[in-house]
């Protein structure tokens, strides 16, 4: 397989999960995004979605193109898995409920990072990532750090949009005006991380990673 030549920086992540984000906005899908929003958009993208138990180990697809599963595989939260065959193409995201962290919060983060993939390591870079008429998937394992801190950057700039964030914010500091620095700080966590659908240390991340908080 080639190896990229090219990575990308955190701005230019925001700026492409921008541009996703606005074109959403304008079909009427708008933040936070739920995981029925989610899955909206990844239908729109012709993305099959499977979210089900697959217990700790997996192990992609046989022959047949059925799932199997084997006791030396790998844990895993989600997934992007790419067919091709015959120049046709088959696009799964695919959510584990089995895992111990798996909760709402954290399966939209999931979600969103494996949206990372398919946009900026198969839409933009495909043809250098993904072999043609092969099977390709993208997880810890398979895939470069570089590519997951990626799509992690996505994630948070798509489910937490910069724009979107600041406005909350400044809600939030009118409706505790007089309030103390540190009151504030725990309740736009608390408060954003509600709003936004995301846990609470996604949210604190992003909020420093904007500036908002130190």
């Amino acid at each position: 397989m080639k190896e990229r030549t090219y990575w990308y920086t955190k701005q230019e992540i925001e700026e492409i999960a921008g541009i996703i984000v606005d074109k959403l906005k304008e079909k009427g899908i708008t933040p936070p995004y739920t995981l029925e929003k989610l899955k909206e958009i990844a239908n729109k993208l012709g993305i099959e979605v499977i979210e089900g138990s697959f217990g700790y180990r997996f192990k992609n697809y046989d022959d047949k193109g059925n799932l199997v599963f084997s006791e030396d595989a790998y844990p895993f939260e989600g997934q992007l898995e790419i067919k091709r065959e015959n120049g046709k193409e088959k696009i799964t995201i695919i959510l584990n409920k089995d895992r111990p962290v798996y909760e709402p919060r954290r399966a939209h983060f999931t979600f969103a990072h494996e949206l990372g993939h398919y946009f900026l390591h198969y839409k933009l870079l495909g043809l250098e990532v993904i072999p043609k008429d092969t099977f390709y998937t993208f997880n810890r394992k398979t895939s470069y750090d570089r590519r997951e801190r990626e799509a992690n950057w996505f994630a948070s700039a798509f489910l937490m949009p910069a724009k979107d964030v600041r406005e909350q914010w400044e809600k939030l500091k009118k409706k505790y005006y007089g309030k103390s620095d540190a009151f504030i700080f725990v309740k736009a966590i608390t408060e954003l991380a509600d709003h936004f659908k995301v846990s609470k240390l996604a949210m604190r991340y992003r909020l420093q990673e904007i500036g908002l908080i130190k």
